[in-house]
């Protein structure tokens, strides 16, 4: 499912997740002693959506799930000879473009939810995000992250609306297709009224 948010919406997001859900946001950069979560969310938003032209901006908002299980940092992974090229060769690329890799969050042994936001297109229209979890396939997921997933699903379907972006996008690349169901947009209230009052959809993620 893809997922509209305007700032404001995700205040509403993050409030729900550090709130009820009790999940503590992990601040995008390092800090000097490594991960850190954030005292405060909200003060970790931003009031801009990132996009192609923009810089500083972060992409993706990550929740440690601190009830499921701890923290576990990219050093201390252990040397397993079943990962799959993908992993191999995603983590061969963090160690080069990272001098401090091992202090990295390891986001396939940390229980996590991962929620990439809305984006600027190079060609103007809002991308939708993406709410994702751990860096595993669906059958590898814990139930309880699994379980957790669903939660948020549901929460964000309330108040929202079911979208066809093609209607909302004057240059998709594309004409709209017969199967509708990987490019189903839903979007948020805020969203919902931008893109009432004429707000443009990208039909994908990228």
């Amino acid at each position: 499912m893809n997922w509209l948010l305007l700032p404001e919406d995700e205040v509403q997001l993050v409030t729900y997740l550090t709130g009820p859900l009790g999940l503590r946001m992990v601040l995008p950069k390092l800090t000097s002693a490594g991960v850190a979560l954030a005292k405060d969310p909200l003060t970790a938003l931003t009031s801009e959506l990132p996009g192609h032209v923009t810089e500083g901006i972060p992409w993706d908002f990550t929740f440690w799930c601190p009830d499921i299980g701890p923290m576990r940092l990219l050093g201390d992974r252990p040397a397993e000879g079943h990962d799959d090229v993908r992993t191999r060769v995603a983590l061969q690329m963090t160690k080069v473009e990272s001098p401090r890799w091992r202090e990295l969050l390891d986001l396939r042994r940390t229980p996590v939810i991962r929620f990439r936001r809305s984006a600027w297109h190079q060609e103007g229209p809002l991308m939708p995000g993406l709410l994702q979890g751990m860096d595993l396939t669906v059958k590898e997921h814990p139930s309880d992250v699994i379980r957790l997933l669903r939660s948020i699903t549901s929460w964000l379907r309330r108040e929202g609306e079911k979208l066809n972006p093609f209607e909302h996008c004057s240059n998709s690349p594309i004409p709209q297709p017969r199967n509708l169901n990987p490019f189903w947009v839903w979007a948020r209230p805020c969203a919902l009224s931008w893109v009432g009052a004429g707000g443009e959809v990208w039909p994908w993620n990228a």
